[in-house]
């Protein structure tokens, strides 16, 4: 996010700009607003708590690359609706830095619920029995739910797994891998049951449709963010007026089909959260400078919260996880435009992974749920891939089958522009595995298994 902070210092890059569109030459005009703007500033900077914001001039490019900072600029002011001044905006910032708290109340824009989106009061469905699959009909249309859900979490090696689920005879790709519709999409859009079915059922009627006896084909939804439920969860059925979830995805998931299988991805949680700020965020300033000091704030509003509430509470606060994400422009943005999306990805809550693991083992029998360290499928590709096999009950592949699948390029790894951005601060990494040591130490206990309780670098 770029601001500037002053209307002078504008008016003077202006001014500086129309003189060189004045100039014939264009070496002198770049010479000519070198000199004036380096008397006035050679990095204009704003200052917000834990969030510095920085825009370099450049001097030693040419001019065009000047002309297009200030017209960044300009397009960013006008983005966030507000007037080139810069003492009001400076102004207006600095009180929202003093007022944004883990307590803030970000605007639920205008939310309502309907009926459907209370999935907790469909009736059971009649699946067809001959099928593995859930399906049943409506009329004389074949509808289907997925067998399985990958619900996470983000950045744990589930898009190369479900590439490897994908490449298996019996499991019938849906139209997408994440859909986000469980967690955030029937919110906002068509919350009917049958919408959702429409991801799955067109691709796997075509081939049920052809099998007069049993079937074994299944489809899956691979939605990573499944893991930490339902984006609007304080608005539906018994959650209505909680604290905390009483009901969530877990349960709904259950409720549709109790023979469901979850599958669950983990990974160091800290190597886990630079990987999705390496790879998510939408911003070309992407450093391990600019992860830090996202991480320090988040930790601070984090920490506070669970002074004040219990720890589920804080992890389930979707508003405290979006308000952590969003710089503080963002948050008065929010405010006044209600559908804001964060530039820059970093969910710490993301990787407490014991709270929401928790609630699917309460929900689902422990024969139900898969749950694999990114760590271990890298250590032993075949070996994890037979065994998510053998979890969905898939046939066994023949080993040169099975060698071409786990020999795959691997997927979703980080990506070629983000190489060069290296590690994270040694600080950084310090300050995450505090915070997530004793979270860590719960996960181990939950799951009986010590390696789950990470080091710094495990």
């Amino acid at each position: 996010m770029y601001s500037i902070t002053t209307y002078s210092q504008i008016t003077t890059s202006v001014m500086g700009m129309q003189f060189c569109a004045d100039m014939n030459n264009r070496l002198i005009g770049f010479v000519s607003v070198l000199v004036v703007i380096s008397i006035v500033t050679a990095m204009v900077y704003l200052s917000f708590d834990d969030r510095h914001v920085y825009l370099t001039v450049r001097f030693n490019d040419d001019e065009r690359n000047y002309a297009a900072a200030i017209e960044y600029n300009r397009k960013l002011l006008d983005e966030y609706n507000m007037k080139i001044d810069g003492k009001r905006y400076q102004n207006a910032s600095l009180e929202i830095r003093r007022t944004v708290t883990e307590n803030t109340k970000l605007n639920t824009c205008n939310f309502t619920t309907t009926e459907d989106m209370d999935l907790m009061k469909k009736k059971r469905l009649p699946f067809i029995e001959r099928f593995k699959n859930p399906c049943w009909y409506e009329g004389k249309t074949l509808l289907c739910l997925p067998y399985m859900y990958l619900v996470g979490a983000a950045k744990c090696g589930t898009t190369d797994l479900y590439k490897k689920i994908s490449k298996h005879p019996h499991f019938v790709k849906p139209r997408t891998k994440e859909n986000n519709w469980l967690c955030d999409r029937r919110f906002f859009g068509n919350s009917s049951l049958s919408f959702y079915a429409s991801y799955f059922f067109r691709m796997i009627r075509e081939r049920l449709d052809r099998e007069s006896g049993p079937s074994n084909l299944i489809t899956g939804d691979a939605t990573v963010f499944n893991l930490q439920g339902a984006r609007r969860w304080k608005y539906l059925g018994q959650n209505i007026g909680k604290d905390e979830p009483v009901e969530n995805t877990a349960d709904y998931l259950y409720h549709l089909n109790s023979n469901t299988r979850i599958l669950i991805n983990v990974r160091n949680p800290v190597d886990r959260l630079w990987s999705e700020y390496l790879d998510l965020t939408r911003t070309r300033e992407k450093s391990a400078q600019r992860f830090h000091e996202i991480v320090v704030r988040q930790v601070r509003l984090y920490n506070n919260c669970l002074k004040k509430r219990t720890l589920r509470s804080c992890m389930y606060d979707n508003d405290l996880s979006q308000l952590a994400m969003l710089s503080y422009e963002e948050v008065a943005l929010k405010q006044e435009r209600c559908t804001v999306m964060p530039t820059e990805i970093v969910m710490l809550r993301a990787g407490v992974y014991h709270v929401f693991i928790k609630d699917y083992l309460k929900t689902f029998p422990r024969d139900q749920v898969l749950i694999q360290r990114l760590e271990d499928i890298a250590a032993d590709t075949e070996g994890s891939t037979r065994r998510t096999y053998k979890f969905l009950g898939f046939e066994m592949l023949s080993d040169d089958r099975m060698k071409q699948i786990v020999t795959m390029h691997i997927i979703n790894g980080r990506k070629p522009g983000n190489l060069d951005k290296g590690q994270m601060f040694e600080s950084t990494r310090r300050l995450l595995y505090e915070f997530y040591k004793p979270h860590n130490e719960q996960l181990s206990v939950l799951l009986n298994d010590a390696k789950y309780n990470y080091g710094p670098r495990d």
